[in-house]
C-alpha cells in the first residue's frame, strides 16, 4: 500500500517520535510531512493473576485481601478490581509501584482489600474480576468467584425470591408500558 510505511524488527528502545516525509513526481513536486509518537509495546505472555483468595471462602465480616499480577511486559499494564462486575470503592483498591524486571519489562500489582458485608455476597458468592490494559492494543481480564459461608439458607432463598419478583414486576411493567402505548 503506499501510505503504510511499515517498520520491522524494532526493539523496546525504538520507541520515540518519529517523522514522515513524502513527495510527489515532477512537475509539482508536492511535499507533505508528519510526525507523531511511536510505542513500541511487549505484550504480558499470560493473563493478569490472582493471589491470596482463600479458596474455602469468605463470611460476613472477614476480610478479603488479593492482589492482581500482570507479569512482564512494557509499558507495564494498567489494572483495575471489579467486585460483583461493579468497581470498588477507592479506599478498598491499593496501589502498588510497577517492579522493573529484566529485559526493560514491568510487573504491574494492584491489591485489593475489604471487610466483607452481606451486599457482597449475590446468590451466595463473591464474585472478582482484575482487567489488564495496555494503550488500546491489549485488553483482557481474570474471573475468581469465592463462596459465602455461614449464610443461611433463608438468606439466599430470600435474595432468589427478591430477584425473581422484581424480574417479573419489570417483565409486567414493560408489557403495561407496551399495551398502553398502543392505546394511544
Amino acid at each position: 500500500n503506499h501510505r503504510i510505511v511499515a517498520l520491522r524488527d524494532l526493539t523496546l528502545g525504538a520507541s520515540g517520535v518519529y517523522a514522515c516525509e513524502a513527495s510527489t513526481e515532477a512537475p509539482r513536486f508536492k511535499t507533505v510531512t508528519g510526525a507523531g509518537q511511536m510505542h513500541v509495546i511487549d505484550l504480558p505472555d499470560e493473563r493478569p493473576i490472582i493471589t491470596g483468595a482463600s479458596q474455602r471462602g469468605y463470611r460476613v465480616g472477614e476480610w478479603l485481601d488479593v492482589n492482581c499480577t500482570s507479569p512482564k511486559s512494557k509499558p507495564p499494564a494498567l489494572l483495575k478490581w471489579y467486585i460483583n462486575d461493579e468497581k470498588p470503592t477507592e479506599n478498598y483498591v491499593v496501589q502498588i509501584p510497577p517492579q522493573e524486571e529484566a529485559g526493560d519489562l514491568w510487573t504491574a500489582r494492584l491489591r485489593l482489600r475489604f471487610q466483607l458485608k452481606r451486599q457482597h455476597f449475590v446468590q451466595g458468592h463473591v464474585s472478582l474480576k482484575c482487567t489488564a490494559s495496555i494503550y488500546s492494543e491489549y485488553f483482557t481480564s481474570t474471573s475468581a468467584v469465592y463462596p459465602g459461608l455461614g449464610l443461611g439458607e433463608k438468606a439466599l432463598e430470600s435474595r432468589r425470591t427478591n430477584d425473581g419478583w422484581r424480574t417479573r414486576c419489570m417483565t409486567t411493567l414493560v408489557a403495561f408500558g407496551l399495551l398502553f402505548l398502543q392505546y394511544l
